[in-house]
């Protein structure tokens, strides 16, 4: 049976999509490990055992300038449901990476129509899939990063359905609970109520009721959010550094692969030159598609993101590494998202283009997505064991237990030390580990007590 040419032009770039998704998914596999890393042992192993006290605020507690309510609320269903393993947290990472690209795909296919939204979900799924986020993926402590794009992204996905149909109030309520949730996602979730309202506005189909629906909701969950709120009290930097920051996290994909900020900066400011040359564009349109809009107002989204970032961050300089891996997710998305917007703005000549896209981009990420088929995991884990070890058996070993909580202060030694005693008596995390038990229970035994002195015995007599 002969494949019509038209069909045969998505084959590369589904091939591709395959490759980026599944070697991801493999690489969190291949990288997992149920011993709890740096942040993990306040906001994961700590929580747990604060909540298990009766301390229920906090789930709503501070973690840096973030608010993790949703991220908390995985963090007890691991430990309590699965053990402390970090299972659930890896799967969820990979979870909501396809839940990320299956609305891309959706956004797509109602944009753009026909083979081409095919081809789009498809390319969009080499950034959104991509390796380059490893930290995100296989770090059990960063779903965060991903609803804080997934929740805002839905909301306003659900948002524009609503304004294609007002008699039909689900979709206005299902935006309106996903904006508010994502209050509890990061400190950038602030952001998607204000992104609702200026959609609703923008789009001159939304009722005055309901604009002063999602008006008062956002300011009674901006003035709960910010209630006992600390400022982390970061240096402050110039306006030109702000936005050399700014421009260099929305280009740092680019950045990453090129190892050259100037490019990453550059990629930036194509960003947002595109953004606003295609908002006035659907500003100008005759018929004003309320997902388009929906759409671009989350590349503002993104773009304020980055900005926000820059207010925190900037006074710390600019350097490639900084963007390698957890930072380039808001990028990453952001991409995603821009391809989807200017195939469907021009989508009568999209074809070639997305044709040299299908050999490009897998091309360009490949290089960054090699490392999830790396033995190096395998060398972390030993390290990151001994260091469990070390912790459970009380040997506090500064050198060893960097692999797993990398800061050797005094203060942060002590903490350290006092939450894996905790966990250890209370039989929390890795140290549930059957193995650790073993460890144990094996010390102050002699080794004939333990049956080692048989087994050696056997290899002594094998080995003559």
């Amino acid at each position: 049976m002969r494949v019509p040419a038209k069909y045969s032009s998505t084959a590369l770039p589904i091939l591709a999509a395959l490759f980026f998704a599944g070697s991801t998914i493999a690489g969190a596999v291949r990288w997992f490990s149920p011993v709890p890393y740096w942040d993990m042992w306040d906001g994961y192993v700590a929580f747990f055992l604060d909540v298990s006290k009766g301390d229920w605020s906090q789930f709503f507690a501070q973690a840096n300038e973030h608010r993790i309510v949703f991220s908390k609320i995985l963090f007890w269903l691991d430990m309590r449901y699965f053990a402390g393993q970090s299972r659930l947290l890896i799967a969820s990472n990979v979870a909501l990476l396809i839940a990320l690209w299956t609305t891309f795909a959706y956004i797509a296919r109602r944009l753009i129509g026909g083979l081409p939204s095919l081809m789009t979900a498809a390319l969009v799924a080499i950034p959104c899939f991509s390796w380059m986020q490893a930290e995100n993926i296989t770090w059990g402590y960063q779903s965060q990063f991903f609803v804080a794009y997934l929740f805002p992204l839905a909301a306003l996905v659900s948002l524009a359905r609503s304004l294609d149909d007002p008699k039909k109030l689900r979709w206005f309520l299902i935006a309106l609970v996903l904006g508010i949730a994502s209050y509890g996602s990061m400190g950038n979730g602030i952001l998607g109520m204000p992104a609702l309202i200026a959609a609703a506005i923008l789009s001159g189909r939304a009722t005055r009721s309901r604009i002063l629906v999602l008006l008062g909701t956002t300011i009674i969950c901006t003035f709960l959010w910010f209630h006992g709120y600390e400022s982390p009290g970061r240096d402050s930097a110039s306006l030109g550094a702000m936005i050399v920051f700014t421009l260099a996290f929305l280009g740092s994909p680019f950045g990453v692969v090129a190892k050259n900020n100037l490019v990453a900066v550059a990629a930036g400011t194509f960003f947002v030159s595109a953004s606003i040359l295609l908002f006035v564009r659907w500003w100008r349109a005759g018929e004003r598609d309320p997902l388009m809009l929906t759409t671009l107002t989350f590349l503002a989204y993104v773009g304020a993101t980055a900005a926000g970032a820059a207010h925190g961050r900037a006074s710390m300089g600019v350097e490639i590494g900084d963007f390698s891996s957890r930072y380039t997710t808001p990028a990453l998305m952001g991409w995603a998202t821009l391809l989807i917007v200017i195939v469907a703005a021009y989508r009568d000549r999209s074809h070639r283009a997305l044709v040299a896209l299908s050999i490009l981009l897998p091309i360009m990420f490949l290089w960054s997505q090699l490392p999830a088929f790396d033995a190096y995991p395998q060398e972390l884990h030993k390290k990151q064991w001994l260091a469990a070890l070390a912790l459970d058996l009380g040997v506090m070993d500064n050198n060893t237990t960097m692999a797993l909580y990398p800061t050797d202060t005094p203060h942060n030694v002590k903490r350290l030390r006092n939450i894996s005693d905790q966990a250890r008596n209370e039989d929390l995390s890795v140290f549930s580990n059957v193995d650790m038990r073993k460890a144990r229970e094996f010390i102050g035994k002699s080794v004939l007590t333990l049956g080692l002195g048989v087994a050696s015995a056997v290899l002594t007599k094998a080995s003559q």
